[in-house]
């Protein structure tokens, strides 16, 4: 027993040795990885730029018992890498962009997304409530001010209606779900997505954004938690769940790479595949 002990720990010793940054410098994922794991060595020398001159500490990211990395763009002698911090609950998201250099890839920006305080207690004052619960509230505040003589016409100007309610709280999760999260919205919508798309197309392009006020697409968009539709006269067809402070989330069709955004750190901070031409798309 003693001895599978000792070949036991020894072999979890090798399993968090420190990596060699030259063994995993041609690759944007598996460094970024390391980095992460803090299994890098030296960790320091995987920086550059504005990450090496204001260093993230280990203490600031995700804890989680699994992280996972995939690359999801590489142009230019730039990469962008998205991380997933996850449990069996939840998934934090984290993005990582890297330079190439003479010696091999360097991570030179981190990106992440944290939405304001009071969308977390939006979200806590709604939790565990669907769609019955949400209008049961909403019918009893009408009824509280119906009380004092107010309409129904008056009450929908101040406080919208049931139906925008349902939506304010299923899209309020929406934006704050994890990557893995959006995809599966994404995935067991798309065919309504696809008619959406179809829809769109066949209405004239504008830089105007297309609401719920639409009546051609109106209630696909609400259907589908989307906020808003941006059809231009150029770049992708972009269908955004949410913009709050410029941190941007959605979905974008573009079938031709020529309309495809370039991630930055100051701009797109994610362009996630979903296949036929769709991305899940982030901003900072």
């Amino acid at each position: 027993m003693r001895l599978l002990l000792v070949l036991f720990f020894s072999a979890g010793l090798r399993l968090v040795a420190q990596v060699p940054l030259e063994r995993v410098s041609a690759d944007p994922s598996q460094l970024t990885e390391a980095f992460l794991r803090n299994q890098l060595e030296p960790a320091a020398a995987a920086l550059t730029g504005e990450a090496a001159a204001n260093p993230i500490s280990a203490t600031m990211l995700p804890k989680a018992p699994r992280i996972s990395t995939q690359l999801m763009w590489r142009g230019g002698g730039r990469a962008l890498v998205a991380a997933e911090f996850s449990n069996d609950i939840s998934a934090q998201d984290l993005y990582v962009f890297l330079d190439s250099s003479d010696v091999g890839w360097r991570i030179s920006a981190f990106r992440d997304v944290e939405l304001p305080g009071v969308f977390y207690n939006q979200l806590a004052h709604f939790r565990n409530k669907g769609e019955n619960a949400i209008r049961q509230d909403w019918e009893s505040r009408y009824e509280a001010s119906a009380s004092r003589g107010v309409t129904r016409e008056q009450h929908e100007a101040v406080h919208g209606t049931a139906d925008s309610r349902v939506f304010y709280v299923f899209n309020l999760r929406l934006t704050s779900s994890s990557d893995r999260d959006l995809v599966r919205h994404f995935e067991a919508l798309k065919p309504r997505f696809e008619a959406l798309r179809q829809k769109l197309e066949r209405i004239s392009r504008s830089p105007m954004a297309l609401e719920h006020d639409q009546p051609e697409i109106g209630q696909e968009l609400s259907y589908l938690l989307i906020k808003r539709a941006f059809h231009d006269t150029e770049g992708p067809l972009r269908l955004e769940v949410s913009s709050i402070q410029g941190d941007d989330v959605g979905y974008l069709y573009c079938a031709d790479a020529s309309c495809m955004p370039t991630p930055t750190p100051g701009g797109v901070i994610l362009l996630r595949p979903l296949g036929g031409g769709w991305y899940l798309y982030r901003t900072t």
